[in-house]
Protein backbone atom coordinates (compact mmCIF):
# COMPACT_ATOMS: atom_id res chain seq x y z
CA UNK A 1 0.00 0.00 0.00
CA UNK A 2 1.49 3.21 -0.41
CA UNK A 3 1.14 6.08 1.66
CA UNK A 4 -0.23 9.90 0.43
CA UNK A 5 1.73 12.69 2.04
CA UNK A 6 0.93 15.97 1.34
CA UNK A 7 3.53 18.71 2.07
CA UNK A 8 4.08 19.80 5.70
CA UNK A 9 2.82 23.34 6.25
CA UNK A 10 4.18 25.63 9.47
CA UNK A 11 2.05 27.59 11.80
CA UNK A 12 3.54 29.41 14.53
CA UNK A 13 3.50 29.16 17.90
CA UNK A 14 0.07 29.86 19.59
CA UNK A 15 -3.30 28.42 20.78
CA UNK A 16 -5.16 26.95 17.89
CA UNK A 17 -8.58 25.48 17.81
CA UNK A 18 -8.77 21.58 16.03
CA UNK A 19 -11.91 20.77 14.44
CA UNK A 20 -14.22 20.28 12.04
CA UNK A 21 -14.48 23.30 9.82
CA UNK A 22 -18.08 24.33 10.75
CA UNK A 23 -17.23 24.37 13.94
CA UNK A 24 -14.27 27.02 13.54
CA UNK A 25 -16.33 29.43 10.78
CA UNK A 26 -19.23 31.91 11.05
CA UNK A 27 -21.93 31.29 8.25
CA UNK A 28 -20.06 34.30 6.64
CA UNK A 29 -16.67 32.83 6.33
CA UNK A 30 -17.88 29.44 5.99
CA UNK A 31 -19.33 30.57 2.53
CA UNK A 32 -15.87 32.68 1.67
CA UNK A 33 -13.88 29.23 2.13
CA UNK A 34 -16.06 27.13 0.21
CA UNK A 35 -15.69 29.63 -2.73
CA UNK A 36 -11.99 29.21 -1.65
CA UNK A 37 -11.48 25.89 -1.78
CA UNK A 38 -13.59 24.63 -4.59
CA UNK A 39 -11.65 27.67 -6.73
CA UNK A 40 -8.44 26.28 -5.21
CA UNK A 41 -8.97 21.85 -4.86
CA UNK A 42 -6.60 19.86 -3.20
CA UNK A 43 -5.46 23.46 -1.28
CA UNK A 44 -5.05 22.96 2.30
CA UNK A 45 -4.22 26.10 3.91
CA UNK A 46 -6.74 29.21 3.34
CA UNK A 47 -5.80 33.13 4.21
CA UNK A 48 -9.93 34.13 5.08
CA UNK A 49 -10.38 38.13 4.58
CA UNK A 50 -10.33 38.39 8.08
CA UNK A 51 -6.20 37.89 8.36
CA UNK A 52 -6.64 34.32 9.58
CA UNK A 53 -5.49 31.80 8.48
CA UNK A 54 -7.80 28.31 8.32
CA UNK A 55 -5.92 24.92 7.44
CA UNK A 56 -8.59 22.10 6.38
CA UNK A 57 -7.30 18.36 6.40
CA UNK A 58 -9.72 15.09 4.66
CA UNK A 59 -10.16 12.57 6.54
CA UNK A 60 -10.27 9.31 4.46
CA UNK A 61 -13.42 8.06 5.17
CA UNK A 62 -15.46 11.66 5.39
CA UNK A 63 -17.61 12.08 8.27
CA UNK A 64 -17.46 10.53 11.35
CA UNK A 65 -16.22 10.25 14.61
CA UNK A 66 -12.23 10.28 15.06
CA UNK A 67 -9.76 9.69 17.40
CA UNK A 68 -6.45 10.94 18.69
CA UNK A 69 -3.44 9.15 20.50
CA UNK A 70 -5.01 10.54 23.67
CA UNK A 71 -8.28 8.82 22.63
CA UNK A 72 -10.16 12.81 21.88
CA UNK A 73 -12.96 12.21 19.81
CA UNK A 74 -13.49 14.58 17.26
CA UNK A 75 -16.73 14.64 15.28
CA UNK A 76 -16.73 15.35 11.35
CA UNK A 77 -19.62 16.04 9.54
CA UNK A 78 -17.40 18.10 6.60
CA UNK A 79 -15.09 15.21 5.48
CA UNK A 80 -12.34 17.46 7.16
CA UNK A 81 -10.74 18.40 10.52
CA UNK A 82 -9.14 22.19 10.16
CA UNK A 83 -6.82 24.51 12.46
CA UNK A 84 -7.33 27.77 12.85
CA UNK A 85 -5.43 29.81 15.47
CA UNK A 86 -8.09 31.17 18.36
CA UNK A 87 -7.65 34.60 17.59
CA UNK A 88 -9.56 34.16 14.39
CA UNK A 89 -12.39 32.09 16.02
CA UNK A 90 -15.42 34.03 16.57
CA UNK A 91 -17.21 34.29 19.68
CA UNK A 92 -20.02 32.72 18.33
CA UNK A 93 -17.91 29.77 17.09
CA UNK A 94 -16.07 29.70 20.60
CA UNK A 95 -18.81 29.47 22.34
CA UNK A 96 -19.99 26.51 20.58
CA UNK A 97 -16.61 24.71 21.29
CA UNK A 98 -16.66 25.96 24.98
CA UNK A 99 -20.01 24.10 25.08
CA UNK A 100 -18.05 20.88 24.06
CA UNK A 101 -20.92 18.81 22.90
CA UNK A 102 -22.19 18.14 19.41
CA UNK A 103 -25.97 17.74 18.49
CA UNK A 104 -27.20 16.84 21.96
CA UNK A 105 -24.85 13.71 21.45
CA UNK A 106 -22.29 14.20 24.47
CA UNK A 107 -19.26 14.64 21.81
CA UNK A 108 -17.06 17.22 22.40
CA UNK A 109 -16.74 19.10 18.71
CA UNK A 110 -12.86 19.99 18.94
CA UNK A 111 -10.26 20.85 21.45
CA UNK A 112 -8.24 23.89 21.56
CA UNK A 113 -4.29 23.22 22.59
CA UNK A 114 -1.35 25.55 22.69
CA UNK A 115 2.09 25.04 20.73
CA UNK A 116 5.31 26.99 22.04
CA UNK A 117 7.01 26.43 19.20
CA UNK A 118 5.74 26.24 15.96
CA UNK A 119 3.54 23.68 14.31
CA UNK A 120 3.23 21.27 11.89
CA UNK A 121 0.45 19.80 9.88
CA UNK A 122 0.57 17.36 7.43
CA UNK A 123 -1.95 14.27 5.72
CA UNK A 124 0.04 11.48 5.77
CA UNK A 125 -1.79 8.64 4.29
CA UNK A 126 -4.78 7.95 6.90
CA UNK A 127 -3.40 9.86 9.82
CA UNK A 128 -3.55 13.15 10.15
CA UNK A 129 -0.63 14.98 12.00
CA UNK A 130 -1.05 18.63 13.76
CA UNK A 131 2.05 18.95 16.59
CA UNK A 132 2.27 15.98 18.05
CA UNK A 133 -1.00 14.57 17.80
CA UNK A 134 -1.84 11.99 15.32
CA UNK A 135 -5.53 11.38 14.02
CA UNK A 136 -6.20 8.07 12.23
CA UNK A 137 -9.24 8.72 9.90
CA UNK A 138 -8.96 5.25 8.13
CA UNK A 139 -10.45 1.94 8.69
CA UNK A 140 -7.04 0.99 11.01
CA UNK A 141 -8.52 3.04 13.61
CA UNK A 142 -9.20 1.54 17.02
Amino acid sequence: MTTTTKPTITLPAGAYAIADPCHLLTESEWMEWDVLSRVNPGQQSFALSDGSRLVALHTERGDGWYFDQDNFTYCVDSGQIAIRSIAGVSAECMARLDNGYWDGDDQPVGRILVWGKPLSVAEEGSRLLIGDLVIETGWGQP
